[in-house]
């Protein structure tokens, strides 16, 4: 099971990886020196608005990543036909209402950016949703080259529009809104030209009946999850100032980077779990790459804490030096936040969908009311912290439960050593790096993370020198292979 999601993990992390990393990281500095802080503000905002339709993609894309291997090949278009029918019912729907409450939500949460920028968010999320059920039906398919060429293609569209739009001609917010949705819409356009050969036009009743049975705790789930991820933006900027709400923004996109891997990896990971988890050794499999990829985000939450305070002020403007203090707490919520991903997913095996909701639920109210009560006195540490709290508390409720619906050997020992040693080194780099002149603290950093990225190989026994042979000889002439002269 390694070597596969290597093999087409690769493909998947650059083109998703190298998309998130230029989208979400790489061209924030352009977009912070080219508007001011407040302009970046509504940008932060709307992209906040924009995530909201990442509960709709979860709602059905758990659905036809669960369904889709129970159907025949010859019924799998079908099955695919009605699902994006009833997409598109449902994003109808949403826009209508939308429409409807649209004013009243810019009056009472959104008073300071104008009221066409709700708007724009909500198209930016169309354009996401429709590239998201092509992503999915072509990854289904283990259309990975596609999808690595069209997230590449979108990747140097973005780049380009947003040099020539923000940079240049200082169109600004609008630069951005036009380079992200003229972006999106090519790349949809091209991706839907080859998912839509295993897609069929179909409706059938039983098949609506079974996803929304199986879905529609996720929608409340994944509404819960918005308001965990994005209520302290809103709140940020309702009560203290856009400015405030673009600096904390800065620092929560750099803590985030680790979903630059979550995102490829959950990719290939999840139909091979469903595909393989039945298997004799499929548990054992899964409990021993789930050590790997834990690992993997201890080591880049280490990375993104110790570097931050080195980079961020050649890269950002001075306005927005205050935001250093908050990247290691952020990074280490989307630790245990990525982790329940891939531990947690035995409940969707089990159809329950019921309980990760409750616990959601719980985590969004908890996050909710702490932000509420701390964000409008204390402002962007307070909600740093607060994500950090919920995220924790909420990732170790759905592991427990988790366990409990499915009872895996996951290898809580070697786990235990991977976080406790990177939560160490975390703690040690920020500590010296105040204290160390600039050539020590950089020593320093490099020997944690060389530190790090040994105990992940050991602790996680990956077979570095098998995978190694393995691609030298695959690089050798074939009659070198054969064993000719």
């Amino acid at each position: 099971m390694i070597r596969q999601v290597l093999q087409a993990g690769s493909l998947m992390a650059l083109a998703d990886g190298t998309f998130t990393l230029v989208s979400g990281l790489l061209l924030v500095p352009l977009y912070t020196h080219s508007m001011s802080a407040d302009e970046y503000g509504v940008v932060v905002v709307v992209r906040a608005i924009a995530v909201v339709v990442v509960p709709l993609l979860f709602f059905f894309g758990t659905a036809y990543m669960r369904y889709y291997y129970d159907h025949a090949e010859g019924d799998r278009g079908r099955f695919s036909g009605t699902l994006f029918v009833l997409v598109l019912l449902t994003g109808a729907t949403c826009w209508a209402v939308s429409a409807l409450v649209g004013p009243w939500v810019h009056n009472a949460f959104l008073s300071k950016v104008a009221l066409s920028a709700f708007y724009w968010a909500l198209a930016i999320a169309t354009i996401e949703a429709l590239r998201s059920f092509a992503d999915i039906s072509l990854r289904l398919r283990y259309r990975f080259t596609v999808l690595c060429l069209a997230s590449l293609g979108q990747t140097l569209l973005l780049a380009a529009l947003s040099v020539w739009l923000v940079r240049e001609l200082r169109l600004g917010f609008m630069g951005w809104v036009l380079a992200t949705a003229g972006a999106g819409l090519a790349v949809s356009g091209i991706l839907w030209g080859f998912a839509a050969r295993g897609v069929r036009p179909s409706w059938s009743s039983n098949e609506v009946k079974r996803v929304l049975r199986f879905s529609w705790p996720l929608l409340i789930f994944q509404f819960a999850w918005f308001v965990s991820n994005r209520s302290d933006v809103i709140i940020l900027q309702h009560y203290r100032t856009l400015a405030e709400s673009a600096v904390y923004s800065v620092a929560y996109t750099l803590g985030m980077v680790l979903m630059m891997a979550v995102g490829p990896l959950d990719k290939i990971m999840g139909p091979l779990f469903y595909r393989d988890i039945s298997t004799p050794d499929g548990p054992r499999q899964w409990c021993r790459l789930t050590t790997l990829v834990v690992g993997l985000l201890v080591w880049l939450a280490l990375a993104v804490s110790s570097l931050a305070p080195a980079l961020y002020g050649p890269v950002f403007p001075a306005t927005y030096a205050a935001g250093v203090a908050y990247v290691a707490p952020v990074a280490w919520a989307f630790v245990f936040k990525s982790s329940d991903v891939f531990i947690g997913r035995a409940l969707m095996y089990c159809e329950n969908t019921v309980t990760p909701m409750v616990l959601q639920v719980c985590a969004a109210a908890l996050n909710l009311g702490l932000n509420l009560l701390l964000v409008p006195r204390y402002g962007a540490p307070a909600a740093a912290y607060v994500t950090l709290t919920s995220f924790t508390l909420y990732s170790t409720a759905v592991v427990v439960f988790s366990q409990r619906a499915m009872p895996l050997p996951y290898e809580w020992g070697r786990l235990a050593v991977l976080l406790v040693l990177g939560v160490g080194l975390t703690i040690g780099c920020g500590m010296l790096h105040a204290a160390s002149a600039p050539a020590v603290a950089w020593s320093l950093r490099g020997g944690a993370l060389a530190a790090q990225a040994v105990a992940v190989l050991i602790v996680a026994r990956v077979p570095v020198l098998s995978l190694a042979r393995g691609a030298w000889w695959r690089l050798q002439p074939a009659r070198h292979r054969a064993g000719g002269d």
